[in-house]
């Protein structure tokens, strides 16, 4: 039942998204507070900051895929047996909801990033010689650095959960659409 309910899939996807929230927040704690980031980061967070959305999303998974999944006509179907309409709507509503928070803090985590970048670089720029100059071209290349990556990363986010999303939408919309419907 674990394995054709989706919840092998289902367990990973959530913990690598919140493993990439985890690396985000990280990357904003170092490069916009880098000295409370030091003072008060032990050896054991980032480990923890790994294992903990693993277990606790799969614990998640497990609590609410497998319950919601049954046998009709011998296939397996998933997320379809809801006790009502209103735990299916809670439940991707919540779904939708993370995507959307998640991709923000994304959004956040990196935006902050640059303006800490870019306001380092002014500061540097204030204290070396007119011309140009080898930390100037180095300021340049992290700025494109960080904007290639939010780029990517909220890009990439947003188009391989975008489907999924629209699909719940559909869902939660229309009451005679269910998960996995194949009429």
């Amino acid at each position: 039942m674990t394995i054709l309910s989706e919840g092998v899939f289902w367990g990973p996807v959530a913990g690598s998204l919140l493993n990439l929230l985890a690396i985000s927040t990280s990357r904003y704690l170092k490069v916009v507070h880098p000295i409370r980031s030091q003072r008060m980061m032990r050896r054991w967070m980032p480990y923890a900051a790994t294992a903990f959305p693993w277990i606790a999303r799969n614990g998640v998974v497990a609590a609410v895929i497998i319950p919601t999944t049954e046998v009709v006509n011998g296939v397996c179907y998933s997320q379809v047996s809801f006790a009502s309409r209103a735990d299916q709507i809670a439940y991707l509503t919540f779904n939708l909801s993370g995507c959307v928070i998640l991709s923000l803090i994304l959004f956040f985590c990196y935006w902050l990033i640059l303006v800490a970048v870019r306001r380092q670089a002014s500061v540097m720029a204030s204290y070396r010689d007119p011309g140009p100059s080898t930390s100037q071209t180095r300021s340049h290349r992290i700025q494109t650095n960080v904007i290639k990556t939010m780029v990517l990363v909220c890009a990439f986010y947003s188009v391989t959960t975008t489907p999924l999303n629209v699909y719940y939408l559909f869902v939660i919309f229309d009451t005679t659409f269910t998960l996995l419907d194949r009429s």
